[in-house]
């Protein structure tokens, strides 16, 4: 399941979605009426359909984060979820009733409603549980969040927020959530005790129920005003009378000039598989396959006809890094699409190397089968790829490294490096890809 707390995946996710969406629906609309019926059953009903079930498995799982922090918002996702459902039966009816009926009963599959291998009983799609909150027995009457947390806060409480740096990946955000916990209308506002930290929008009113009962302020900082090392910025969250103070580490970092590499944050390194330093590998060619796998794309080995690998003789990918922090509790994560060790005499591997140590060789896919208490097998088939998590012998300080990895076999296809430095959280993407630097 895509995680509604870190990364902002579940709605990365639901962004890309609604962009093959609306693709799709537009050249739908371009077609005469004629081609428009088998491009709604190859293309255009496949797109809204996988559309649908995501988008209700994540309100779902956003009504069950909600309802544990007393949101009253918690309503409306359920409520939501089940608009979802039905949608799924209506798009179902639309395939089956045209040419009158000529398709009926072709995507009668059950495909919502499973927790177990089998299907859902009686063989209809049953709606996941969703939780519905009765405001008048909730603590507090507003209550506040902040990115990459599930946690809820009321009046009086101190919060923490996760540690800003100028290297924070594109795109990334640090926010604070102000919802009502029982109807009524509701005036905030924030301020901030740091003239380089500024929140935006700094006040407003909240109104429950109805979709207005949530309100979103975004932190901002001015990067030039801010002095070199580690600071604590707050905030001041107003609600009334009450007043929920938020802390915000800020962590001016600088790196040296010269750098070219992908910077850490929040102790984590992520790197797209695509975005090496060196592509060479002698008597073979590393080859990018575009929108290959759940993110940017994946890098193999070509042609598949090669031989085995040597790390003595081939040239290796190379990825640039430059951490923040040090550890001696770092670990590599590197994540391959989904294949099988097709030759019983080449079971696919590949090799790792950090900064000139004697490589290691790993072999990331199991041949054990889930019926037999496949562990890694079952995690791979969830996931739809291998993925293998190391724990490194070595220390890793503060500075520049270079990450050497060989795939020894065609079979292998990467698709994100990360160096996990203590910082990793959980996800089913792997963290987006880190700043680069290029100085």
């Amino acid at each position: 399941m895509f995680s509604v707390t870190d990364y902002e995946e579940a709605v990365r996710n639901l962004q890309q979605w609604s962009a093959l969406a609306v693709l799709a629906q537009q050249v739908y609309d371009s077609l005469d009426a004629a081609t428009r019926t088998a491009f709604f059953q190859m293309v255009l009903h496949p797109v809204l359909a996988g559309q649908i079930v995501v988008q209700l498995y994540t309100k779902v799982a956003f009504n069950k984060l909600y309802a544990a922090q007393g949101r009253v918002s918690a309503n409306q996702a359920a409520l939501d979820a089940q608009s979802l459902f039905a949608q799924d039966a209506a798009l179902t009816n639309r395939y089956h009733t045209m040419k009158g009926g000529k398709w009926n009963h072709v995507i009668d599959q059950v495909h919502i409603g499973y927790t177990s291998w089998n299907e859902p009983g009686n063989n209809k799609n049953v709606m996941p549980n969703v939780t519905f909150l009765d405001s008048a027995t909730t603590g507090g009457s507003v209550g506040v969040s902040v990115q990459g947390s599930s946690a809820s806060y009321t009046a009086g409480s101190k919060v923490n927020i996760r540690s800003m740096d100028p290297y924070m990946p594109p795109g990334e955000q640090r926010y604070v959530d102000i919802y009502a916990r029982k109807n009524g209308t509701y005036s905030w506002s924030i301020s901030s005790n740091a003239s380089y930290l500024t929140v935006s929008p700094q006040s407003g009113t909240i109104n429950a129920p109805g979709n207005g009962s949530d309100a979103r302020s975004v932190i901002s900082i001015d990067w030039t005003q801010v002095t070199s090392g580690i600071s604590v910025a707050s905030l001041n969250i107003t609600i009334g009378s009450d007043i929920i103070t938020a802390n915000v580490p800020v962590n001016k970092t600088t790196i040296p000039a010269g750098t070219k590499a992908f910077v850490e944050s929040n102790g984590v390194i992520s790197i797209e598989a695509a975005h090496y330093s060196n592509p060479g590998a002698a008597n073979a060619t590393h080859v990018e396959i575009p929108h290959y796998g759940k993110t940017l794309s994946g890098v193999m080995l070509w042609p598949v006809t090669t031989g085995t690998k040597d790390v003595s003789k081939d040239t290796p990918l190379t990825y640039s890094l430059y951490t923040t922090t040090t550890t001696s509790k770092a670990r590599l994560i590197v994540m391959f699409g989904a294949s099988l060790n097709y030759d019983p005499t080449r079971p696919l591997k590949f090799a790792y190397s950090l900064d000139g140590s004697t490589p290691a060789t790993v072999a990331p896919v199991t041949d054990i089968p889930v019926y037999k208490e496949g562990k890694d097998w079952s995690a791979a088939i969830q996931a739809g790829g291998w993925t293998s998590t190391i724990a490194l012998t070595q220390a890793v300080t503060t500075g520049a490294h270079v990450l050497s990895i060989w795939l020894l076999e065609p079979g292998l296809i990467i698709q994100k490096v990360v160096l996990d430095m203590g910082g990793l959280k959980t996800s089913a993407l792997g963290p987006p890809e880190s700043a680069s630097v290029s100085s």
